[in-house]
């Protein structure tokens, strides 16, 4: 049986379908990867505000109330559903004098480390920042799990890879249309 060669037609609707697969394909890596990049520095930005704002509230908080043992017992649970951020307050000489419920009562940073950092490793790697404020006598780290930035990326990649799957065949036929036509 001789096998009937494609037709121009047939051969242009392959071609140009496959140059609009690639070029969305390396599109869609680029708009990823822009993304991610973005919303690291979204993310980032909003722990380092936090810090300053919790920071700021803490102090005011412990120049208020003072030493007392109220200063010391952990923040309430939340009513979130899953609070990422943690944070503690430590003084200058290292005790621990404030920490959200979700925060060991070790640090979760160095603290002699300033600025963004990483902690842990695999499921339990966090990103932290550590501020110390103007007077040097309170620092404060603020903590977020990879985990929640990697399921905003999934979320971010599953919608793009939906809208993808309708695009795409209509992307096929606007093809096969302007070849016939």
């Amino acid at each position: 049986m001789i096998k009937e060669p494609w037709s121009l037609q047939t051969r242009l609707t392959a071609m140009l379908t496959a140059l609009v697969l690639v070029l969305w394909g390396l599109s869609a890596v680029v708009i990823y990867w822009r993304a991610q990049q973005e919303s690291q520095e979204l993310f980032d930005n909003a722990i380092a505000e936090t810090s300053q704002l919790l920071l700021f509230l803490s102090e005011y908080e412990l120049t208020e109330v003072g030493p007392s043992q109220l200063a010391v017992q952990d923040h309430p649970e939340s009513n979130l559903v899953h609070p990422y951020l943690s944070f503690q307050l430590w003084d200058k000489s290292g005790v621990l004098r404030y920490r959200s419920a979700n925060a060991p009562t070790t640090p979760l940073t160095p603290l002699a480390q300033q600025g963004f950092g990483w902690q842990g490793s695999g499921e339990t790697q966090q990103r932290t920042y550590n501020l110390l404020d103007a007077a040097g006598e309170f620092r404060i780290v603020v903590s977020e799990p990879l985990s929640h930035r990697q399921e905003i990326s999934a979320d971010f990649f599953r919608s793009l890879l939906m809208f993808s799957l309708v695009l795409l065949p209509l992307a096929f036929w606007g093809v096969r249309w302007v070849v016939r036509s």
